[in-house]
Protein backbone atom coordinates (compact mmCIF):
# COMPACT_ATOMS: atom_id res chain seq x y z
CA UNK A 1 0.00 0.00 0.00
CA UNK A 2 2.76 2.20 0.43
CA UNK A 3 3.14 2.20 -3.46
CA UNK A 4 -0.22 3.71 -3.57
CA UNK A 5 -0.39 6.36 -1.09
CA UNK A 6 2.76 7.68 -2.67
CA UNK A 7 0.87 7.78 -6.65
CA UNK A 8 -1.71 9.23 -5.24
CA UNK A 9 -0.03 12.20 -3.35
CA UNK A 10 2.33 12.69 -6.34
CA UNK A 11 -0.78 13.31 -8.68
CA UNK A 12 -2.73 15.02 -5.76
CA UNK A 13 0.41 17.30 -5.90
CA UNK A 14 0.89 18.13 -9.47
CA UNK A 15 -2.52 18.60 -10.52
CA UNK A 16 -4.92 18.95 -7.45
CA UNK A 17 -8.00 17.51 -7.27
CA UNK A 18 -9.96 20.34 -8.37
CA UNK A 19 -10.61 19.56 -11.97
CA UNK A 20 -13.81 19.76 -13.66
CA UNK A 21 -15.35 16.40 -14.78
CA UNK A 22 -18.43 14.18 -15.00
CA UNK A 23 -16.95 11.65 -12.77
CA UNK A 24 -19.01 10.23 -9.74
CA UNK A 25 -16.97 11.56 -7.18
CA UNK A 26 -18.25 13.54 -4.31
CA UNK A 27 -16.67 16.67 -3.05
CA UNK A 28 -17.45 18.36 0.27
CA UNK A 29 -17.35 22.18 1.51
CA UNK A 30 -14.45 21.33 3.83
CA UNK A 31 -12.49 19.89 0.71
CA UNK A 32 -13.28 16.48 0.98
CA UNK A 33 -13.06 14.09 -1.99
CA UNK A 34 -14.67 11.11 -2.08
CA UNK A 35 -14.34 8.08 -4.49
CA UNK A 36 -16.61 5.05 -4.72
CA UNK A 37 -15.16 1.63 -5.24
CA UNK A 38 -17.57 -1.39 -5.40
CA UNK A 39 -16.96 -4.75 -5.27
CA UNK A 40 -19.06 -7.55 -7.22
CA UNK A 41 -19.05 -10.67 -8.06
CA UNK A 42 -21.68 -13.99 -7.28
CA UNK A 43 -22.54 -15.14 -4.17
CA UNK A 44 -20.10 -16.45 -1.56
CA UNK A 45 -17.07 -15.50 -3.87
CA UNK A 46 -15.08 -13.88 -1.37
CA UNK A 47 -16.57 -9.96 -1.18
CA UNK A 48 -16.64 -9.73 2.65
CA UNK A 49 -13.68 -11.18 3.23
CA UNK A 50 -11.70 -9.62 0.87
CA UNK A 51 -12.98 -6.16 2.05
CA UNK A 52 -12.68 -7.21 5.73
CA UNK A 53 -9.00 -8.49 5.29
CA UNK A 54 -8.21 -5.13 3.67
CA UNK A 55 -9.51 -3.87 6.93
CA UNK A 56 -6.96 -6.08 8.82
CA UNK A 57 -4.24 -5.34 6.88
CA UNK A 58 -4.48 -1.51 6.38
CA UNK A 59 -4.85 -1.01 10.34
CA UNK A 60 -1.10 -1.51 11.58
CA UNK A 61 0.81 2.36 11.28
CA UNK A 62 2.91 2.20 8.27
CA UNK A 63 -0.02 2.04 6.12
CA UNK A 64 -0.48 4.80 3.86
CA UNK A 65 -4.47 3.90 3.41
CA UNK A 66 -6.31 3.55 6.50
CA UNK A 67 -9.69 2.60 7.63
CA UNK A 68 -11.68 5.53 9.10
CA UNK A 69 -15.27 3.73 9.65
CA UNK A 70 -16.11 0.50 11.40
CA UNK A 71 -16.81 -2.25 8.10
CA UNK A 72 -20.10 -2.17 8.27
CA UNK A 73 -21.82 -5.70 7.74
CA UNK A 74 -25.12 -7.21 7.01
CA UNK A 75 -24.74 -10.78 6.91
CA UNK A 76 -27.09 -13.80 7.01
CA UNK A 77 -26.59 -17.15 9.35
CA UNK A 78 -25.25 -18.91 5.98
CA UNK A 79 -22.33 -15.92 5.80
CA UNK A 80 -23.70 -14.32 2.75
CA UNK A 81 -24.00 -10.58 2.80
CA UNK A 82 -27.77 -9.46 2.94
CA UNK A 83 -28.22 -6.52 1.63
CA UNK A 84 -24.42 -4.67 1.18
CA UNK A 85 -21.42 -4.19 3.46
CA UNK A 86 -19.52 -0.78 3.68
CA UNK A 87 -16.50 0.85 5.26
CA UNK A 88 -14.20 4.02 4.41
CA UNK A 89 -10.74 4.44 3.91
CA UNK A 90 -8.37 7.50 3.85
CA UNK A 91 -5.41 8.52 2.36
CA UNK A 92 -3.07 9.51 5.44
CA UNK A 93 -2.58 12.68 5.73
CA UNK A 94 -4.85 13.51 3.03
CA UNK A 95 -8.58 14.55 2.49
CA UNK A 96 -9.16 11.71 -0.48
CA UNK A 97 -11.22 9.08 0.99
CA UNK A 98 -12.46 5.79 -0.73
CA UNK A 99 -15.65 4.26 0.22
CA UNK A 100 -16.02 1.32 -0.95
CA UNK A 101 -19.33 -1.21 -1.01
CA UNK A 102 -19.70 -4.87 -1.33
CA UNK A 103 -23.00 -5.91 -3.19
CA UNK A 104 -25.25 -8.86 -2.06
CA UNK A 105 -24.61 -11.83 -4.88
CA UNK A 106 -27.72 -13.85 -4.68
CA UNK A 107 -29.68 -13.53 -7.48
CA UNK A 108 -32.88 -12.45 -5.54
CA UNK A 109 -31.10 -8.97 -4.43
CA UNK A 110 -30.42 -7.73 -8.59
CA UNK A 111 -32.55 -4.91 -7.88
CA UNK A 112 -30.48 -3.47 -4.64
CA UNK A 113 -26.78 -4.11 -6.73
CA UNK A 114 -28.48 -1.34 -8.91
CA UNK A 115 -28.91 1.04 -6.43
CA UNK A 116 -25.48 0.24 -4.95
CA UNK A 117 -23.64 0.61 -8.16
CA UNK A 118 -25.22 3.98 -8.72
CA UNK A 119 -21.89 6.16 -8.27
CA UNK A 120 -19.62 3.84 -8.53
CA UNK A 121 -16.16 5.19 -9.57
CA UNK A 122 -14.49 1.75 -10.00
CA UNK A 123 -15.03 -1.91 -9.48
CA UNK A 124 -13.10 -5.14 -8.31
CA UNK A 125 -14.85 -8.07 -9.68
CA UNK A 126 -14.76 -11.07 -7.36
CA UNK A 127 -14.54 -14.38 -9.18
CA UNK A 128 -14.79 -17.61 -7.30
CA UNK A 129 -11.85 -19.95 -8.35
CA UNK A 130 -14.08 -23.48 -7.60
CA UNK A 131 -15.13 -25.05 -11.38
CA UNK A 132 -18.26 -25.50 -9.83
CA UNK A 133 -19.15 -21.78 -9.57
CA UNK A 134 -17.61 -20.86 -13.32
CA UNK A 135 -21.54 -20.03 -14.33
CA UNK A 136 -21.95 -18.31 -11.40
CA UNK A 137 -19.50 -16.25 -12.28
CA UNK A 138 -20.29 -15.62 -16.01
CA UNK A 139 -23.84 -14.57 -14.96
CA UNK A 140 -22.32 -11.84 -12.31
CA UNK A 141 -20.34 -10.55 -15.03
CA UNK A 142 -23.28 -10.35 -17.73
CA UNK A 143 -25.28 -8.50 -15.39
CA UNK A 144 -22.89 -6.03 -14.50
CA UNK A 145 -22.17 -5.55 -18.34
CA UNK A 146 -25.79 -5.23 -19.01
CA UNK A 147 -26.49 -2.78 -16.22
CA UNK A 148 -23.27 -0.41 -17.22
CA UNK A 149 -24.52 -0.46 -20.76
CA UNK A 150 -27.98 0.58 -19.64
CA UNK A 151 -26.56 3.71 -17.88
CA UNK A 152 -25.29 4.22 -21.53
CA UNK A 153 -21.60 3.60 -19.93
CA UNK A 154 -19.03 0.66 -20.97
CA UNK A 155 -16.41 -1.36 -18.68
CA UNK A 156 -12.64 -0.02 -18.73
CA UNK A 157 -13.77 3.03 -20.75
CA UNK A 158 -15.94 4.47 -18.19
CA UNK A 159 -14.94 2.42 -15.01
CA UNK A 160 -11.85 0.67 -13.92
CA UNK A 161 -12.33 -3.38 -13.18
CA UNK A 162 -10.03 -5.42 -11.71
CA UNK A 163 -10.77 -8.89 -11.42
CA UNK A 164 -9.76 -11.07 -7.79
CA UNK A 165 -9.82 -14.81 -9.06
CA UNK A 166 -10.33 -15.73 -5.43
CA UNK A 167 -10.19 -19.04 -3.23
CA UNK A 168 -6.38 -19.98 -5.13
CA UNK A 169 -6.04 -22.37 -2.37
CA UNK A 170 -8.81 -24.77 -2.87
CA UNK A 171 -9.03 -27.94 -5.34
CA UNK A 172 -10.55 -27.96 -8.63
CA UNK A 173 -9.91 -24.65 -9.59
CA UNK A 174 -10.31 -23.39 -12.92
CA UNK A 175 -6.85 -21.91 -14.70
CA UNK A 176 -6.25 -17.84 -14.72
CA UNK A 177 -6.39 -19.24 -18.61
CA UNK A 178 -10.40 -19.25 -18.79
CA UNK A 179 -10.83 -15.92 -16.82
CA UNK A 180 -8.66 -14.63 -19.15
CA UNK A 181 -10.52 -16.01 -22.41
CA UNK A 182 -14.12 -14.53 -20.49
CA UNK A 183 -12.36 -11.46 -20.08
CA UNK A 184 -11.37 -10.99 -23.97
CA UNK A 185 -14.85 -12.51 -24.78
CA UNK A 186 -16.49 -9.41 -23.15
CA UNK A 187 -13.78 -7.06 -24.10
CA UNK A 188 -12.59 -6.24 -20.76
CA UNK A 189 -8.81 -7.66 -21.86
CA UNK A 190 -8.35 -5.25 -25.22
CA UNK A 191 -5.92 -5.85 -27.96
CA UNK A 192 -2.95 -3.66 -28.07
CA UNK A 193 -4.14 -1.36 -31.09
CA UNK A 194 -7.27 -0.65 -28.85
CA UNK A 195 -6.68 3.14 -27.30
CA UNK A 196 -7.51 2.15 -23.82
CA UNK A 197 -5.46 -1.10 -23.64
CA UNK A 198 -3.36 -0.09 -20.93
CA UNK A 199 -6.67 0.07 -19.26
CA UNK A 200 -7.67 -3.59 -19.96
CA UNK A 201 -8.72 -5.79 -16.71
CA UNK A 202 -5.37 -6.65 -14.75
CA UNK A 203 -6.46 -10.30 -12.85
CA UNK A 204 -4.84 -10.90 -9.63
CA UNK A 205 -4.91 -14.85 -8.24
CA UNK A 206 -5.74 -14.02 -4.55
CA UNK A 207 -6.71 -15.93 -1.32
CA UNK A 208 -8.93 -13.66 0.59
CA UNK A 209 -9.23 -15.30 3.80
CA UNK A 210 -5.58 -15.22 3.99
CA UNK A 211 -5.27 -11.89 2.80
CA UNK A 212 -2.95 -12.79 -0.22
CA UNK A 213 -3.19 -10.29 -2.75
CA UNK A 214 -6.25 -8.39 -1.93
CA UNK A 215 -4.45 -5.04 -0.83
CA UNK A 216 -2.67 -5.29 -4.37
CA UNK A 217 -6.17 -5.48 -6.31
CA UNK A 218 -7.70 -2.57 -3.97
CA UNK A 219 -4.38 -0.22 -4.65
CA UNK A 220 -4.86 -0.84 -8.47
CA UNK A 221 -8.26 -0.09 -8.66
CA UNK A 222 -7.89 2.73 -6.39
CA UNK A 223 -4.87 4.31 -8.76
CA UNK A 224 -6.83 3.89 -11.91
CA UNK A 225 -9.69 5.46 -10.34
CA UNK A 226 -8.27 8.43 -9.51
CA UNK A 227 -6.38 8.81 -12.76
CA UNK A 228 -9.57 8.54 -14.65
CA UNK A 229 -10.38 11.32 -12.59
CA UNK A 230 -7.47 13.62 -12.91
CA UNK A 231 -6.43 12.71 -16.80
CA UNK A 232 -9.38 11.51 -18.51
CA UNK A 233 -11.79 14.05 -16.77
CA UNK A 234 -13.98 10.57 -15.90
CA UNK A 235 -12.88 8.87 -18.72
CA UNK A 236 -10.28 6.18 -19.26
CA UNK A 237 -7.27 8.48 -20.48
CA UNK A 238 -6.19 7.82 -23.43
CA UNK A 239 -1.83 7.83 -23.16
CA UNK A 240 0.59 7.82 -25.57
CA UNK A 241 3.34 6.09 -23.41
CA UNK A 242 3.03 3.37 -20.67
CA UNK A 243 5.30 6.02 -18.46
CA UNK A 244 2.48 8.51 -18.05
CA UNK A 245 0.44 5.93 -15.62
CA UNK A 246 3.22 5.84 -13.48
CA UNK A 247 4.67 9.34 -12.76
CA UNK A 248 7.77 9.55 -11.07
Amino acid sequence: MLFLGGFISCFIHKYGLTMGNPFMVSKTADGKTYFKLTYWGPSQGGKTTAVDRLYKLMAHNQSKVIPVTNFQKIDMAGGSTLFFDRGTFQLRGRKVFFQVYTVAGQKRFRPLRKTVFTGTDGLVFVADSRSSKWKENVDAFEELITLVKSNKKKLIEDYPLIVMLNKRDLPNIIEKSKMEALLKHFELILPPQNPWFLWSSTIYETIAVRGYQVARAFAECARRIVLYYLRGHGKAPILAQRSQINPK
